[in-house]
Parts: structure tokens; C-alpha cells; sequence
């Protein structure tokens, strides 16, 4: 049973903690006070990295809990994935990825096991109005400086006892791969957690009936294209499950999301999390590019905002097998760097040749171009430099190998 003096983790066991761990892996995870709350309390984020490899390839995840302070179930879980990634089993990931940790975004909610702050304030639902709380501040902040790949809400719901976990996502754009993308996810992080504990778990979008879904998860899948997650554990204040094993649930699920950046996911020409298609779909989509993970995030984004602005891309029809046609309108401001057209072709095949508005684009091995293959397709991503507005066409000749 859960009482009130022995909610863990408390606000002063996570501090503590922080500043012991930081201590212990000066190469590996800094501290740093985002913020102080209404109540004079610290909130506190924590970056963990292997700071002996260079940033500028990594990917970057964000993990939140604690923005309900009668939720201590994601408080536990975001210390746990701290903790993991700091054994010899995490360390692989701090060499790819940039994970940020926000483990109690509600101290005060927390210090009184309430659900909102003191002011009676939903925490960082108010980031998009005139007058944001403290709570907000920090997070807004945290989130501009860090432009994540994939964020990760953690919260519990806090009256169902011995009920089901889930994992759910936000509205997403029409005419992209992001529902595909993050359904498939999901999946996974639910059958970690349920494998993990046995605890049943259910994905689900985050609408229905009486609520939009507007919320901080939609609000950074708006501003940066981010896969963005949230979970919930079942938890009661009377009747509950130990926490051990809620924290393994969410440990699981957390590992299985950051597991989609240590890899390259298959369609698409990037390694890491792959939101770097950013529009259309897998077999003619619009592209970030760039030499490293920061070059594309940033390319990503640029991409994203101007994304009302992609009037048309299509294919020229009846398409040939392996003669394509692909024709692209673009309204929108400039954009500083490339933009990538991904093509999709069935089966291994080789490019015979490749031009863009009747000029041939470079292919060589400094280029931006890429062509990579699966066991049944071949894709090549075709950049189109200083995208500006108007209509491009881009013709790719394949032969069967």
C-alpha cells in the first residue's frame, strides 16, 4: 500500500541522486537546475553522452516523468533509465545519442502527491499560452536547446490499481509515414513491457471522444518533427503493484524506443530514429539531408516548418517499372540547405542514370545523393540544393541487376 510518506522516489532522493551519479561520471552524465519552482524548488535535468565521442552524429532523445506530481511511478522510471544507462549494457547508447532526462518535472506537485502544481496549474499544458508557470519555462527551454529526435512523456494513471500500462501517440500530420512509423514502435515498447512483467498493455492515439489530443506530446511533434511518445502505468494510492515492477515495465518500454536509434531502420537513408523523412511516404517521400545527425536535424526542421508549402509530389502516370517520373511544386520560403527526395524501387536494381530539371545529379562520394537496398527494393535519395519556390523534375532510369 502507498502512503504518503513513503512515495519514492521523493523529490530529495532524486536530487541526491543526480549529484552522486554526476559525480561518479563526470565523462558520462552533468546536472544542470533548469529551473526553480513556484515553492523554491530545483528542477533538475540530467544529459547523459559518452562526452569522448564527438556530438555532431548522435541522435538525440528527451525523457520526461514527474509532470503529475501523484505519479511516481514515471519519477522512478526516468531514474531507472538513468541509472541503466550508466551500467555496461547503456553504455553502447551513450555513444550514439545525446539522452536528456527530466525526472521530476513537478516538485511541488510532487512534495504534496498532487496532480497539477500548487497553483493548481497543469504543468507544461500552459506552453503555449501568455503566462507559462515555471514548469513550462524550463521545459520549453530544455526542448529549444535540445530539438529532440524521439521524446518520451512518462505518467501513471494514478487510479486504476492493478488495470493495463499503455503507450500512446499524437495526432499526426496526413500524408506521412509518422502514424506507421510510431505505431510500429509503440508495439514494440509495449511487447517489451508486457514481456518484461506481465502486466497487459494497450497502444492507443491520443484521442477520443470529449478531447482533442492537444497536448505537450503533439505540441513537440509540431515544433520539431519529433517521434513523440507518451506512457502511462497503472498505479493506485491503495492498491497498486510494487513499484520494482511498474519500473521495470516503463525500463523495458524506454530501452526498446532507444533501441530504434542505435540502428538504421530500412527504408529510409539515414541510421538513428527515422523521422528523417519527413513527408510523403516510404516509396516517394520528401527527405532531411546532411553529413551528420545534427546537419539532418536541423535540415529536418527547416523541412517541417515549410511543409503547408509542398504543393505537389507525384509520380508521372502510368509509371514504368523502372522508368520514373516525379514531378515536385514547392510554395514555401527558401531553404538555406538541400531538400532530399527519397524514390522507391521494387526490387535490386542498378541506376543507369539520374537528372534533375534535365541536369545530371552528382552522384560521387562526397555528394549528398544516396542509394541503399533491402531484400526486396532499391531507394535512392535525390537532393535538391537551395529549394526555393517552384516546380522541379526529377527523371531516374534503372536497369535489372
Amino acid at each position: 500500500m502507498k502512503t504518503l510518506d513513503s512515495i519514492s522516489p521523493t523529490t530529495k532522493e532524486i536530487n541526491q541522486t543526480l549529484q552522486a551519479l554526476a559525480k561518479k561520471h563526470p565523462t558520462l552524465m552533468k546536472v544542470k537546475r533548469i529551473g526553480t519552482t513556484k515553492g523554491k524548488r530545483p528542477i533538475w535535468m540530467a544529459q547523459l553522452t559518452d562526452s569522448r565521442v564527438d556530438d555532431q552524429d548522435k541522435q538525440r532523445a528527451f525523457i520526461a516523468g514527474g509532470r503529475h506530481g501523484n505519479e511516481e511511478s514515471g519519477r522512478a522510471q526516468a531514474m531507472a533509465t538513468i541509472e541503466w544507462l550508466l551500467t555496461k549494457s547503456g553504455l553502447k547508447f551513450l555513444e550514439k545519442q545525446i539522452i536528456t532526462v527530466i525526472p521530476c518535472a513537478n516538485p511541488d506537485g510532487t512534495a504534496e502527491d498532487i496532480y497539477k502544481n500548487t497553483d493548481g496549474v497543469n504543468p507544461w499544458y500552459d506552453i503555449e499560452h501568455k503566462k507559462v508557470a515555471a514548469e513550462g519555462q524550463s521545459f520549453i527551454k530544455a526542448l529549444k536547446n535540445n530539438e529532440p529526435d524521439l521524446f518520451i512523456d512518462l505518467h501513471a494513471k494514478g487510479h486504476c490499481g492493478h488495470a493495463f500500462d499503455m503507450v500512446l501517440h499524437p495526432k499526426q500530420r496526413v500524408y506521412t509515414e509518422d502514424f506507421y512509423i510510431a505505431w510500429e514502435l509503440m508495439q514494440q515498447m509495449a511487447e517489451a513491457g508486457e514481456a518484461a512483467t506481465q502486466i497487459p498493455h494497450e497502444i492507443h492515439s491520443m484521442e477520443w471522444p470529449g478531447w482533442d489530443g492537444r497536448g505537450p506530446n503533439a505540441i513537440v511533434y509540431d515544433m520539431f518533427k519529433s517521434i513523440a511518445l507518451l506512457t502511462e502505468t497503472s498505479e493506485h494510492n491503495s492498491v497498486t503493484l510494487p513499484l520494482k515492477i511498474r519500473t521495470k515495465a516503463g525500463l523495458e518500454r524506454i530501452k526498446a524506443a532507444l533501441a530504434l536509434g542505435q540502428k538504421k531502420y530500412p527504408k529510409v537513408p539515414y541510421p538513428g530514429y527515422p523521422n528523417h523523412l519527413v513527408g510523403a511516404s516510404f516509396s516517394l517521400g520528401i527527405v532531411a539531408v546532411g553529413k551528420n545527425a545534427h546537419e539532418r536535424r536541423k535540415n529536418r526542421i527547416a523541412i517541417w516548418e515549410q511543409m503547408d508549402h509542398f504543393a505537389k509530389l507525384n509520380r508521372q502516370i502510368p509509371e514504368e517499372e523502372f522508368y520514373k517520373v516525379c514531378h515536385l511544386e514547392y510554395h514555401g520560403a527558401p531553404l538555406k540547405d538541400a531538400c532530399g527526395i527519397q524514390i522507391q524501387v521494387r526490387g535490386n536494381c542498378r541506376l543507369k542514370e539520374l537528372s534533375l530539371d534535365g541536369q545530371a545529379v552528382d552522384r560521387s562520394k562526397g555528394s549528398l545523393f544516396k542509394q541503399w537496398y533491402t531484400d526486396r527494393a532499391t531507394y535512392i535519395l535525390v537532393p535538391i540544393p537551395d529549394l526555393k519556390k517552384g516546380s522541379y523534375e526529377i527523371i531516374a532510369e534503372f536497369s535489372k541487376t
